[in-house]
């Protein structure tokens, strides 16, 4: 068994488990065994993140002051609720579905908008973290990360005084957590601005719109354009030219298709595609082609 193991190869490790079942063996031990390497399988998965869990705390905690930690802070890219902790040099993401560590130099970009989607009374924001190149994060290379944070003013608890006003205490989530990624990493939190867009339609600073089956919307800022989601990001810089035209087939006047062609190859991603392509409403349009090509 040891020298099957030391081969790597999967058929010499099968070959030599199965030589221990009684010859020629049953379909019922054959089954046995294939649900116990299927349930093994899980286990070595399970000791596996926690192993790079540890290393990833270790390497972080040995050499890092950590200057803020937030608990329970719900991700929509990676997908779950995470304990995020924002350090001098690295930010640390850690939940059960797995972590990851973000060196703070690979932050290129921050950008903070009003959710499309929310349905809480106060709202919420987005917060838009792209990186230079892509991190592994939760056993994926990732090239951003896309947090989903409340607007809401939080309550003191029972016993509790009320939080000065201006006090951390006393901020929002999506104010905190904005403010401690400005802090930590110098760059500025990029905010839509009514002077470059708004939807003429509901007076909106993003506009709805598809790409593919992806229902979602589009956010013209300063510093590029963002799709939400998944998460697309296309830097000012990134963008080499950006049409629109009549979609959806002849006689349909409702929609538009945008079309946004890359540099080649793209400053910041290279594997992002020559182009995209976004289907969106068409009331609005022509400020969304003010913006972006500025």
């Amino acid at each position: 068994m040891e020298a099957a193991f030391a081969s790597n190869k999967p058929e010499d490790f099968v070959e030599a488990l199965l030589r221990t079942l009684p010859s020629p063996p049953s379909s019922e031990a054959l089954r046995s065994v294939k649900e116990l390497l299927t349930k093994s399988v899980t286990l070595v998965n399970n000791k596996l993140t926690a192993l790079e869990r540890e290393t990833v705390d270790l390497s972080a905690d040995a050499s890092e002051t950590f200057t803020a930690t937030y608990p329970d802070v719900q991700f929509l890219e990676p997908r779950g609720r995470f304990t995020l902790k924002i350090g001098t040099s690295t930010i640390v993401v850690d939940g059960k579905g797995g972590n990851g560590s973000i060196p703070v130099s690979k932050i290129t970009h921050l950008c903070l908008l009003p959710s499309h989607t929310s349905s809480k009374k106060e709202g919420e924001d987005y917060l838009v973290v792209m990186f230079s190149e892509p991190i592994k994060i939760c056993g994926k290379p990732m090239n951003n990360l896309l947090l989903n944070l409340s607007k809401a003013v939080p309550k003191p608890k029972s016993g509790e005084p009320v939080p000065e006003e201006g006090s951390e205490a006393a901020m929002t989530e999506s104010r905190r957590i904005g403010l401690a990624f400005k802090n930590a990493t110098g760059l500025k939190v990029y905010l839509p601005n009514p002077r470059l867009f708004t939807s003429t339609s509901q007076q909106r600073p993003f506009l709805r719109c598809h790409k593919g089956v992806q229902e979602g919307a589009i956010y013209p800022l300063a510093c590029g354009m963002v799709f939400i989601k998944p998460l697309i990001f296309i830097g000012t810089d990134d963008i080499a030219s950006f049409t629109a035209g009549r979609g959806g087939g002849s006689g349909n006047t409702r929609f538009v298709d945008i079309q946004v062609r890359v540099c080649s190859p793209p400053c910041s991603f290279p594997a992002m595609s020559s182009r995209v392509m976004i289907k969106a409403a068409y009331v609005g349009l022509v400020c969304v082609c003010v913006c972006v090509s500025v």
